[in-house]
């Protein structure tokens, strides 16, 4: 039932339905803490080791994993066994945790070896040791971390709640409460642990106003869900004491239906089975373009059709130009390697190749011939 909860969230649904890194990033997290809570129950260092290694390569997926850390850490160390250990016993009981992270962190050496390359989409363009850097910190990103003021910092709060109660609904909420109460009673580190990565998220996703953030919460709803499996669980056990099997029946029915009507109202909104709307652009403005032509976009929405659409093989001899990247020197540096003929400054009508510019609102795109400044 919890994992029925997360599925149907609608914050989980969209991203499992799209190109994007945070449902592999849910995944990377449910199978780490999967191994963290198995070795609570059974210790082995096999499953210390693995779950450092899904951790180091779940931060190469998606480095918000990294807010599972904290929790996972005092997670292990709140282990009886642990905790009456000498220091350097303890630290070697934690190394296999650790060794496991420092190896698969090495995931990371991908980027320079792939960039050295310059394929058709070299984000960051890491073929430096300060690329690199820059883009394993995200350093494009952090001007957003500092934008908010206190009073848009508790309405981004008071939203992201707004967000979980209509992603699990009030009947989810109260499951994970009942769920939480659950723990508290059995095990207070396994409660830590989910409510430690539920409330670091809670926190970076209201602090980082990133255009699309509402994804940032998907951690929160997953221990949120797994929290409400445990009261489904608490409510059955209670059915079955008080009522035999034919209430826990009863009950698990009713969990059902109810998770039923919930899909049959969710579903439509999410369904893009349908939607071929970014093929159809790509195919359009290729159909469009002369041989040798450049074409300016300055939206995620147009940018990335075409060079998905390039991806594929079609019109190479078309330049992709993103207009708002090339105030990234990483970006004009890669376009210098790809493109040694394009001038990146100065009169476009004295380039040889015919420069259009992506025009009008979202959705009603069309293709104008300029011969303007870049800078314009």
């Amino acid at each position: 039932m919890g994992g029925l909860f997360l599925a149907f969230a609608p914050i989980t649904w969209s991203q499992a339905t799209i190109t994007e890194v945070y449902a592999p990033g849910l995944a990377v997290l449910g199978l780490l803490s999967r191994l963290l809570l198995q070795w609570v129950h059974r210790p082995r260092q096999w499953l210390l080791f693995a779950a450092g290694l899904t951790c180091g390569l779940g931060f190469g997926v998606l480095p918000q994993i990294v807010l599972a850390v904290p929790g996972a850490l005092f997670l292990l160390y709140r282990q009886k066994d642990l905790r009456c250990l000498p220091n350097a016993q303890l630290w070697r009981r934690f190394s296999p945790f650790l060794f496991g992270t420092i190896i698969s962190l090495t995931v990371f050496v991908y980027l320079p070896v792939r960039a050295s390359a310059y394929p058709l989409v070299n984000w960051g363009d890491p073929s430096t040791p300060d690329r690199f850097w820059a883009v394993v910190t995200a350093a494009q990103y952090h001007q957003y971390a500092a934008l908010l003021t206190p009073g848009q910092w508790v309405e981004r709060l008071f939203d992201s709640l707004i967000q979980l109660k209509q992603a699990l609904s009030w009947s989810g909420l109260g499951l994970a409460g009942l769920g939480g109460y659950t723990l508290w009673r059995g095990n207070r580190a396994i409660l830590t642990y989910l409510l430690s990565l539920a409330g670091l998220t809670l926190l970076f996703r209201t602090s980082y106003p990133a255009m699309g953030n509402i994804v940032y919460l998907l951690p929160v709803v997953y221990s949120l869900a797994i929290l409400a499996g445990l009261g489904v669980a608490a409510l059955l056990a209670m059915a079955r004491s008080h009522l035999g099997r034919s209430g826990v029946a009863l009950l698990g029915f009713s969990f059902l239906i109810t998770l039923g009507i919930r899909v049959a109202v969710i579903a439509p909104q999410l369904d893009m089975s349908q939607d071929d709307q970014a093929a159809r652009f790509g195919q359009r403005i290729f159909a469009a373009l002369p041989s040798e032509a450049i074409v300016v976009s300055n939206r995620d929405e147009t940018t990335f059709s075409l060079w998905y659409r390039q991806a594929l093989g079609e019109r190479p001899d078309v330049i992709v130009v993103d207009k708002r990247l090339l105030a990234y020197e990483w970006y004009r540096h890669h376009l210098q390697q790809r493109h040694p003929n394009l001038n990146l400054s100065g009169d476009v009508s004295r380039l040889p190749q015919p420069v259009y510019f992506l025009t009008g609102p979202p959705g009603e795109e069309k293709l104008s011939l300029k011969n303007n400044l870049w800078s314009k």
